[in-house]
């Protein structure tokens, strides 16, 4: 079994800087025109899973991505969001 970090992250309720710079980043990797998972050809059992899911205005996606198969576009919007989970989940 593995450690799941959880959190939902509404930019609305962010402050502004930083919620407008979420939403930069996922227009900048183009988010929505990722495929529903992407998969290292050799997995490892170590390896971390990450699912990202974007509601945006009538757009909805979900990517499900491994450790090693994570895209230099999507690595740096991936690192603010786990950031932000991991302050969410100190506060509660």
């Amino acid at each position: 079994m593995g450690i799941t970090l959880a959190a939902e992250i509404d930019t609305e309720s962010l402050p502004t800087q930083q919620g407008k710079k979420i939403v930069e980043m996922v227009e900048m990797c183009e988010f929505f025109d990722f495929p529903s998972e992407l998969r290292a050809p050799a997995g490892g059992a170590d390896c971390f899973e990450y699912e990202i899911t974007v509601a945006e205005n009538k757009r909805n996606h979900t990517v499900t991505v491994h450790d090693a198969a994570i895209p230099p576009s999507l690595q740096l919007l991936l690192d603010v969001l786990a950031r932000i989970a991991r302050s969410q989940s100190r506060q509660s």
